[in-house]
């Protein structure tokens, strides 16, 4: 039972049973003093009357100084609870609760003390691995040849910028993405079955095979060495593919920007681990999310509004990969509103060039492959993508997730649930907003700090994202339509 019903049964029944208490001595009082039983009715109208209404004024004064006050401080405490950053608890002056709340600030303050000593004693703890994970890092980075990992269903795990180089950039290299959406797949099968054979002969073991493999459009032929990867049960969980190109020199060089560019995100072991689960059980913190934002010449597609811009940032395993990225302005051949300039800032000059949506629509298809889509409000981002996908050839049929419903799912007494409001709630830094990219950054940061608040309730796979998701629209349906940007 919450709290405002608890408080308003205990009141009213207070008020009940005292006005029955009242009415029952004033009856006989006046039955053994000879009062007419029409002049004792009107005596205990008036009494219950009296009562009720200092019922009624006694709850006004609990719902204030008590009842508010406790509902606004376990709101507090949730969001300490599944955010906790140091900050003092919003409480308004004048309640009943003591030093309750004082209190509770104490307590906070010393528990984020053991997290903060606690997390010393792991990162002490931690150094060494994370002080080899920086050599790796290092080596990879330096390493001319290029070096991709797989687990055995083809996806990547760890990728180094040679290889990206070697590639030319392709849109389909990505964490948790399919090796053979770059790559020729026949001569890696063929070797890694010789690979298998050549571990379960009784010669001695060939750890390495060489291969010559061609890209998908074959413009591009690797020399390229491949070996298994074991486990320390000796069982094979994956690969390690390096390559160079056949041809001496066709490699573009590294400029010395690039070569000295932060490294990304471009690793993740624990994709070795098979899903082995359908999409509605699959764990939402074991999936790979597109987080994406457009802009557009306004806000009606059906109306004749054309995209400008598609930004868009890789979320894996609840990590966002700052390295792996797409942003395209498009030209949206026709003009642009000076209203939505004042928004977006894209003038006709910037699009001047720029591919249609039928051109940039399938590089953002390629970038994007098979990952749930994630948007803030991605109702609006689908209609501009959909508008266009069938003159594109390409079909956005991919899963998708609204950050806003989930939001106001987990936040349901917030009374603004627009990113930029989400956003400064949890922390989020927003720098860029009003630019595809931006928006779809602070989304993405926005995006893995939910994905841990609604694992705390419980809200952990895909499937309960997706009921959840639907319970919301209806009720956010079933009132004034309308979000704050």
């Amino acid at each position: 039972m919450q709290p405002r019903t608890l408080v308003l049964a205990v009141v009213g029944g207070l008020s009940v049973a005292g006005a029955a208490v009242a009415t029952a001595a004033i009856l006989a009082v006046a039955h053994a003093a000879g009062v007419p039983p029409a002049q004792a009715g009107l005596h205990v109208s008036v009494v219950a009357g009296g009562g009720l209404l200092a019922g009624a004024a006694g709850w006004l004064l609990l719902r204030a100084k008590l009842v508010l006050p406790l509902e606004a401080l376990t709101r507090e405490l949730r969001l300490l609870k599944d955010n906790p950053q140091p900050r003092a608890l919003d409480l308004a002056g004048g309640h009943a609760l003591g030093t309750l709340p004082a209190d509770i600030d104490g307590l906070f303050g010393k528990l984020q003390t053991s997290r903060e000593v606690t997390a010393a004693a792991i990162a002490a703890a931690t150094k060494r691995a994370e002080e080899q994970r920086s050599r790796l890092e290092a080596i990879l980075v330096d390493l001319a040849e290029g070096v991709v990992v797989c687990n055995l269903d083809h996806r990547i795990l760890l990728y180094n910028q040679a290889a990206r180089r070697l590639l030319h950039r392709p849109a389909g290299l990505g964490l948790d993405r399919p090796l053979f959406g770059v790559l020729a797949e026949e001569p890696i099968r063929q070797t890694l079955e010789m690979l298998r054979r050549s571990a379960s002969d009784a010669s001695p073991v060939l750890r390495i095979h060489r291969c010559v493999v061609p890209t998908l459009d074959a413009d591009i032929w690797l020399k390229a060495r491949l070996g298994l990867v074991h486990e320390p049960s000796g069982e094979v969980s994956g690969y390690v593919l390096t390559f160079t190109e056949t041809a001496e020199g066709t490699a573009p060089a590294a400029s010395p920007i690039e070569r000295i560019a932060p490294r990304p995100e471009f690793y993740d072991f624990d994709l070795f681990k098979p899903a082995g689960t359908s999409l509605a059980d699959t764990p939402l913190r074991k999936m790979a999310f597109v987080v994406f934002d457009t802009e557009t010449t306004g806000l009606d597609p059906d109306g004749g509004d054309e995209l400008l811009s598609i930004g868009a940032v890789r979320v894996v395993n609840g990590r966002l990969l700052t390295g792996e990225t797409f942003e395209q302005l498009i030209d949206p051949g026709r003009t642009i509103p000076p209203a939505s300039i004042k928004f977006h800032g894209i003038t006709a000059d910037m699009v001047a060039g720029q591919p249609a949506a039928r051109e940039a629509l399938p590089r953002f298809k390629a970038f994007a492959d098979d990952a749930v889509l994630v948007a803030y409000n991605i109702a609006f981002d689908m209609a501009f993508l959909t508008k266009r996908e069938a003159e594109a050839g390409v079909a956005f049929d991919n899963p998708v997730l609204d950050a806003l419903l989930l939001a106001a799912h987990v936040f349901p007494d917030q009374p603004d649930h627009s990113l930029s409001a989400m956003a400064h709630r949890l922390g989020v830094d927003v720098k860029g907003r009003h630019t595809a990219l931006g928006d779809a950054v602070a989304t993405a940061r926005l995006w893995v700090k939910l994905l841990n608040m609604m694992e705390m309730r419980g809200l952990a796979t895909f499937g309960q994202a997706v009921e959840i998701s639907q319970r919301m629209m209806k009720q956010r349906q079933a009132q004034t339509p309308g979000v704050g940007w």
